[in-house]
């Protein structure tokens, strides 16, 4: 007889906090973590997550001689067009995404970006935001305006890989990116030289 006491005071209990939500339809979900969540947008928890990197184009050789293949493989003395992409994990859109890119390896030269010119990411070209469950490519603009590698492709930045460079070896790329409210995210990402 208790046993089924219990277990009418079980099934009546989770009756009761299952229909809740429908009883009381307008309660606040206050908990950032929550999907629902409907707090304001300073609250809510983005998550950006490095997703990966290709070579867009690459210059090679003596003289150098354009690449416009989408082969991967990246060499000593390579001047390299690269496109870093960056994924949205999180169930709404973040929006102002832009970030710069540095290397403290010796192996390795970056290219500065031009005045007035920086790199955004976006879901596409005319945005700088990543709407939830997608990934967006970085991009180099200015006003309306966007560099591209001589193959007419976007991309993220520009390098060009120490002579002294050996097969094998690791160029660790560090990416700093902010959105529009004020998060910072930091990723670091190996390119391995063929």
């Amino acid at each position: 007889m208790k046993r089924l006491l219990y277990l009418i005071l079980v099934v009546f209990t989770i009756q009761l906090f299952d229909s809740c939500e429908k009883i009381i339809p307008d309660l606040e979900r206050d908990n950032p973590y929550d999907t629902a969540y409907v707090g304001n947008d300073e609250n809510k928890i983005r998550v950006l997550e490095y997703y990966s990197h290709n070579v867009a184009c690459k210059e090679e050789g003596t003289p150098p001689y354009i690449d416009y293949s989408d082969e991967d493989t990246i060499k000593a003395g390579d001047k390299i067009w690269l496109n870093i992409k960056l994924k949205n994990s999180c169930n709404f859109d973040i929006s102002g995404i832009r970030a710069t890119i540095t290397s403290a390896s010796n192996l390795v030269s970056i290219e500065p970006l031009s005045s007035s010119y920086y790199l955004k990411f976006g879901d596409a070209s005319d945005t700088d935001d990543i709407g939830s469950g997608k990934t967006g490519w970085g991009e180099i603009k200015s006003g309306s305006y966007y560099h591209s590698a001589p193959n007419y492709n976007s991309y993220s930045v520009v390098f060009t890989v120490s002579s002294d460079a050996n097969t094998g070896d690791k160029i660790l790329l560090n990416l700093s990116v902010s959105d529009e409210i004020g998060n910072n995210w930091d990723f670091g990402f190996n390119v391995t030289l063929d």
